[in-house]
């Protein structure tokens, strides 16, 4: 599989729905999962091409020949991977409860340290966690205005990227018509964004010129290379949200994971008069970690609507070994 990089460069506010399952308008987050890029990949396929521009998209992921990430932050040229969710009794050799202390703030791990935070897992290297500066989050006010009724105040919560960050993912993919056609609907998503509240004019951004991974050029790209196509690894890391198949369970076996919550409400506006709720799935958190590779699915999560709408769960994983 080839693997490109693809970074993000907002250019205004973005606002995600927190992934703790809370309903509410005034939380935001700075990540992004894959689940949500696809939906906004098939919405775009399908105001492109009509019902055969998103039966293409859903057709590449389903036939693993395109695989995404989760968005993860860069700052200038690190790109940051997942702090992996592993259980390493490091404390009871070394006494380093303050420093498990500290860890637990850490979210993700710099891609050009990922081999030295391997290390100091299993006591092997010493690890200073530290906290790097993405952004910040903002509470904004506004006001609702509807006919015949009251202004109505209301808060939204947004993230604001600092001015050499932003967020990128890895795209891996067989076939050059299938990359060529990823790129042709991400310039269409450029224009409408990506998040909600997009028509307030946030999640707006660019798209950076690609990074192919097969001439990786800084320490953190090759570290990504590296451990992309190590499939023999002793755990396999996923870097997006999951979905195991009907007859994938036994995949997850002796595995390390956390569960996230996946709702929200359907984009489209031909799938119903209203505004309706996805069914609620549940998918594996990036960072967990597998002792295999399984390949995931794509699941229906319409609900009475006018035609399907899908749940990506097409992992992407990283050999990861101590």
């Amino acid at each position: 599989m080839n693997y490109s990089i693809f970074k993000l460069k907002f250019k205004t506010a973005i606002h995600i729905g927190s992934d703790s399952g809370v309903s509410s308008l005034a939380s935001s987050q700075s990540e992004v999962h894959a689940d949500t890029l696809f939906s906004a990949l098939c919405h775009e396929g399908l105001v492109y091409a009509g019902i055969d521009g998103l039966n293409r998209i859903v057709n590449m992921f389903s036939e693993e020949r395109l695989l995404i990430s989760d968005l993860f932050p860069y700052i200038d040229e690190e790109l940051f991977l997942p702090k992996p969710i592993l259980i390493v009794k490091r404390e009871e050799q070394r006494g380093l409860t303050g420093e498990k202390k500290k860890m637990k703030d850490i979210k993700y791990i710099p891609s050009s340290d990922f081999t030295n935070y391997l290390a100091y897992l299993t006591g092997e290297g010493d690890y200073t966690p530290v906290k790097y500066d993405y952004g910040i989050n903002e509470l904004r006010s506004l006001v609702a205005i509807h006919e015949r009724v009251e202004p109505e105040p209301f808060y939204m919560g947004t993230f604001v990227f600092a001015k050499n960050a932003g967020l990128y993912f890895i795209a891996g993919w067989h076939e050059d018509k299938d990359y060529l056609f990823l790129l042709k609907i991400l310039k269409l998503l450029v224009k409408s964004g990506i998040g909600g509240k997009r028509s307030s004019g946030l999640g707006k951004f660019d798209v950076e010129e690609p990074i192919p991974l097969d001439t990786p050029i800084t320490e953190g790209q090759q570290a990504i290379k590296k451990m992309l196509n190590s499939n023999s690894s002793a755990w396999q890391m996923c870097l997006s949200v999951a979905i195991p198949a009907e007859d994938e369970k036994e995949a997850i076996k002796g595995s390390n994971y956390s569960l996230l919550r996946r709702g929200g409400f359907v984009q489209s506006e031909n799938y119903f008069e209203t505004p309706l709720k996805k069914k609620v799935t549940y998918s594996f958190a990036p960072g967990s970690c597998f002792k295999k590779r399984f390949k995931g699915t794509i699941l229906d999560v319409s609900n009475y609507g006018n035609h399907p709408v899908y749940r990506y769960g097409k992992p992407l994983f990283l050999g990861v070994d101590i």
